[in-house]
């Protein structure tokens, strides 16, 4: 199992890193911007990208959009501490398996990855 991480807030994602290595005996990449998130897609794939609405360089979670366009099949597990704006819930192209907000538990996010993954198998 291969997850990219994209995510500002490093021990946030440190934490997400080591559980779900830990727990489920992924692989975990993690970047920490939208540029950084395109440019890992573009030369790996993953099973499922979990983000991060607010990005430094993408308040509004924009990049997601564009990677749905790119990879059509790419599963998304949303976490943000904001909603998630209307023009990422009506793109049919985003395949948003979960959403969570900040703060969350993370053996609440293992069983919605878990879900994904079946759901990806189907």
């Amino acid at each position: 199992m291969r997850f990219l991480i994209v995510d500002n807030e490093r021990l946030l994602s440190e934490n997400i890193s080591r559980y779900l290595s830990n727990t489920l005996k992924a692989e975990v990449t993690h970047v920490g911007t939208a540029t950084d998130a395109i440019k890992a897609l573009a030369k790996e794939s993953y099973d499922l990208v979990i983000s991060d609405l607010d990005l430094p360089d993408d308040m509004e979670g924009r990049w997601i959009s564009s990677a749905a366009n790119r990879h059509p099949r790419q599963k998304l597990i949303i976490i943000s501490a904001d909603q998630i704006p209307q023009r990422i819930v009506n793109n049919v192209d985003i395949k948003i398996a979960a959403y969570f907000e900040k703060p969350f538990d993370l053996e609440a996010l293992k069983t919605a990855v878990l879900a994904s993954l079946e759901e990806r198998k189907e």
